[in-house]
């Protein structure tokens, strides 16, 4: 009598494993690109130098269309923002890429 019922609930058990195990079918893939970027206006808040594994970055805070830091290398600072002339107080392009089931992507346009 004890076999039979260990039977039965093990059996439960295992028939009912996948509906308490999560998502049954895949989430899918990322979908950057199928939908066209949404653009907006930012303003560079404050551009703060680091030191890291002894190279220089910037780290960029930007606000309005989102809100985002970025930190680019010595080089894409300066392609991105002395070269144009931006700097703290400056108005520029960002862009946001939707990622489907995945995070939204965040870009500042050059």
């Amino acid at each position: 009598m004890k076999l039979r019922i260990a039977y039965i609930i093990i059996t439960v058990a295992v028939m009912s494993a996948p509906f308490f195990s999560g998502c049954l079918r895949s989430v899918g893939k990322c979908t950057y690109g199928k939908e066209p970027a949404q653009h907006g206006k930012l303003v560079v808040k404050s551009v703060e130098k680091i030191y890291s594994d002894k190279r220089t970055f910037y780290r960029v805070h930007v606000d309005g269309f989102f809100k985002r830091d970025f930190i680019y290398s010595e080089d894409e600072f300066f392609k991105k923002f002395t070269s144009k002339g931006y700097k703290s107080g400056s108005y520029i392009e960002g862009n946001i890429i939707s990622g489907g089931p995945c995070p939204p992507a965040y870009s500042i346009t050059d």
